[in-house]
């Protein structure tokens, strides 16, 4: 396997790496790196990123409703199963 090499325009990252992602890889920076995934990771993440944050400001309510918060966590649920 090739090793990783740094170069004067960035990172050189060899093939190899990357083998077992589909054919649809989404590469983004980061604080310090970069995060490389096929793109069902990515919409993964993204969506569970949406959920934590939709629920911080459900939570941050002043009227915090448990009941309020199951009925949004399905909601999210039921988004995501019907984006696969």
């Amino acid at each position: 396997m090739n090793a990783l090499q740094i170069e004067d325009r960035g990172l050189l990252i060899p093939p190899e790496y990357l083998s077992g992602l589909s054919h649809q890889v989404r590469v983004r920076p980061i604080k310090g790196g970069i995060i490389i995934e096929c793109e069902d990771q990515a919409e993964a993440r993204d969506a569970l990123q949406a959920m934590v944050e939709r629920l911080r400001l459900a939570a941050a309510d002043d009227a915090f409703d448990p009941a309020e918060i199951a009925l949004l966590v399905d909601a999210v649920r039921d988004e995501r199963a019907s984006h696969r």
